[in-house]
């Protein structure tokens, strides 16, 4: 089952099968736009280049949150607001 967040960290792909294959598909219209329509939101498609950068920095910084707290990581005010600082600009926030 996706969640928003697992949908969007693993675009980008790696196949861990062995072949060393992996893909950005945030810089693919077609996965823009279907991701767009899964989760019910608008923007404009393709995405800008400076979008796409911005997203692909919120990825990076959503994957190392994630792997901190479950490589035992505690949850901490900093990595808290550092999300919310980002999601802010979307109008959501986390509650701590």
């Amino acid at each position: 089952m996706n969640t928003l967040w697992t949908d969007f960290v693993n675009s980008e792909w790696h196949d861990w099968r062995g072949s060393g294959r992996s893909e950005d598909r945030l810089l693919k219209p077609e996965w823009q736009n279907e991701f767009l329509m899964r989760w019910q939101f608008t923007a404009s498609v393709p995405a800008s280049a400076e979008d796409i950068e911005e997203m692909q920095i919120l990825r990076r910084e959503l994957r190392s949150f994630a792997e901190h707290l479950t490589s035992g990581g505690q949850m901490t005010t900093d990595l808290v607001d550092m999300i919310n600082r980002k999601m802010m600009k979307g109008g959501r926030s986390l509650a701590y």
